[in-house]
């Protein structure tokens, strides 16, 4: 999967972009006679425009989220001892020329820390699961379950209701990871933390790995739809679509090996 999903944030990329304009701008070269190529890259053209034109990737990721895109409240939770769990995303690393390091939660994550520390104090929460490890081998030096410890303490969580869990390296593994954890924190209800569009996928793996959760989605970024995002195809619009295609095909994968 891991390989799969890095396939599909290269081609919703800038890299992606020019890699196929440069193989199709290079066969229609080689071909001068041959009508595919340039069929080839007409098809190229369109796919980055559309799949860049911020109003349609924003449509379709609305479309996977509306059920969760809001926030949650403290009605929606019944009384009694509540763990948060709270799901990463990654994290950014910082050096200077000392080579001292700081990590933290990358964009995504962010937006989720913030929301798990709100959530905990909402419901005065007994824990606050941090969850996730390194998705890659070669970065970050942290795991993301560190780097959002350390903005959820900075955001006023009690440092000794944390909870590490810095082994996973995907939903799949973190339903796992919390549901061993979950005998040792003795509560009656699990509220998880996570982007909306993530969501779906997250309870689902969750109740395969018999946990029964609140969904609790994070706030995400909203872009002011100015001039440019309205006309023109854009980093910004590639990036929704990758975040799009990603959790389509990762919904998809996690049926066919029945992890939902």
């Amino acid at each position: 999967m891991r390989s799969g999903a890095d396939l599909l944030w290269f081609l919703f990329s800038a890299s992606g972009l020019i890699s196929a304009l440069i193989a199709t701008g290079v066969w229609v070269l080689l071909a001068r006679r041959s009508r595919a190529p340039r069929v080839a890259l007409l098809l190229v053209i369109a796919f980055y425009a559309i799949a860049g034109w911020y109003p349609v990737s924003r449509s379709v990721s609305r479309r996977i989220e509306a059920e969760y895109a809001h926030a949650l409240t403290a009605s929606d939770v019944p009384s009694g001892s509540t763990a948060v769990v709270l799901l990463g995303s990654g994290s950014d690393t910082f050096f200077d020329w000392d080579s001292h390091i700081v990590s933290l939660p990358d964009p995504i994550g962010m937006e989720r820390t913030l929301e798990a520390a709100r959530v905990f104090t909402l419901l005065n929460a007994s824990y606050l699961v941090s969850a996730g490890g390194q998705a890659l081998d070669e970065a970050p030096r942290e795991p993301a379950a560190v780097s959002m410890q350390t903005v959820l303490i900075w955001l006023g969580v009690p440092a000794d209701r944390i909870v590490l869990e810095r082994e996973s390296r995907n939903t799949h593994d973190q339903a796992l990871a919390i549901k061993r954890l979950l005998p040792s924190l003795n509560v009656e209800h699990i509220v998880l933390v996570t982007s909306s569009i993530h969501m779906r996928r997250s309870l689902g793996a969750f109740r395969a790995a018999g946990i029964n959760a609140f969904p609790a989605a994070a706030r995400e970024t909203e872009y002011d739809l100015s001039l440019t995002l309205r006309l023109l195809p854009s980093a910004v619009g590639l990036r929704e679509s990758a975040l799009a295609a990603h959790e389509i095909a990762g919904y998809f994968y996690y049926k066919r090996r029945g992890w939902l």
